[in-house]
């Protein structure tokens, strides 16, 4: 009975692994933004993405970087695969202080769907975002 439960229990992992979305690789897309003071910016975002199971790992890469500084790549953490969701943290540090991003998003074949979520003064902005596969 246990070698039942545990075949089962392997089958429905294994199940789960195999349902999971295909992210590894680099992603091009954009978003559009409405700074403090009105003006909306359109940003070009590249996610460089490699999966591990259940776990996401990779950088982005989003221009024009903050502020006058040059773009820099900035690592994902807390990354997750979950079927076809994904969802992951960034934190860029600059001399205003830590900028946390949540992005979240749906994989459907070579295109994803997404928010990306951050604090502003207090308030929670989120912006819908797009990406191809490359």
């Amino acid at each position: 009975m246990k070698t039942l439960r545990f075949v089962f229990a392997l089958m429905i992992v294994l199940a789960a692994v195999g349902f999971a979305a295909d992210v590894s690789g680099k992603w091009v897309g954009e978003f559009k933004r409405t700074g403090p003071d009105g003006t909306e910016r359109t940003f070009t975002v590249t996610l460089d993405l490699k999966a591990d199971g259940a776990k996401l790992t990779g950088t982005v890469l989003q221009t024009p970087g903050m502020g006058k500084q040059e773009p820099t790549p900035v690592a994902i953490t807390d990354g997750q695969i979950d079927g076809d969701k994904i969802s992951f943290v960034t934190v860029r540090t600059t001399p205003r202080g830590e900028f946390k991003t949540k992005w979240e998003a749906t994989v459907s074949g070579a295109e994803m769907k997404g928010t990306q979520t951050f604090n502003r003064g207090g308030e929670d902005i989120s912006t819908p975002f797009t990406a191809k596969k490359q």
